[in-house]
């Protein structure tokens, strides 16, 4: 005896294409792509990408939930030499800033992802090992500006007894004779 498989209706074929669409647009797979996406790595499309950052952030008066997370990680993360820094879950770009650093109300984002820290042995420094560290933060500000920083402008600020943050020239609390950026 052979099942009779009926052909599916209109209606059940519309179902099932809502269906599917609303589950596409429910993993973010068609809402977390973003016209004009800078692709590749390098400096100037890290600018871009900041850029478009900033005017997201902007335009949602500074709500980090507004932000397209696809924006928020840079191709250069992956090749990062640590392997939290390498994590799918690391985001190049800090947007959302905690409340116990007021001295970053002035930033709209800030990364790291271009600062490189390497180690070599050296008998002379202590614990036996000297940190040489290079390359540039990009920073927006809230005003507008969105520029990068490099490492060697930098500098500490205690903002709690024992707990410090970079600040970059143009910030408050900036003041070149801070102390540096570690091994810099």
């Amino acid at each position: 005896m052979r099942k009779l498989i009926k052909k599916p209706t209109w209606p059940t074929v519309a179902l099932c294409l809502i269906v599917a669409a609303s589950a596409f647009v429910l993993t973010g797979f068609v809402t977390r792509r973003v016209a004009n996406v800078p692709r590749g790595g390098g400096r100037d499309n890290a600018m871009l990408q900041a850029r478009m950052i900033y005017d997201q952030l902007h335009d949602a008066n500074w709500d980090p939930a507004a932000v397209n997370p696809t924006l928020l990680r840079l191709p250069e993360q992956d090749y990062k030499s640590s392997a939290l820094e390498r994590a799918p879950y690391t985001d190049s770009f800090a947007i959302r800033f905690h409340d116990a650093i007021p001295q970053y109300d002035e930033l709209a984002l800030l990364s790291s992802t271009f600062v490189n820290t390497t180690l070599t042995d050296d008998p002379s420094a202590s614990e036996g090992r000297r940190a040489t560290t290079t390359g540039y933060f990009i920073v927006g500000f809230k005003d507008g500006h969105v520029v990068t920083v490099d490492v060697t402008d930098a500098r500490l600020f205690e903002y709690k007894p024992g707990k410090w943050v970079p600040v970059f020239p143009g910030m408050d609390e900036y003041d070149p004779g801070l102390r540096k950026y570690p091994g810099t």
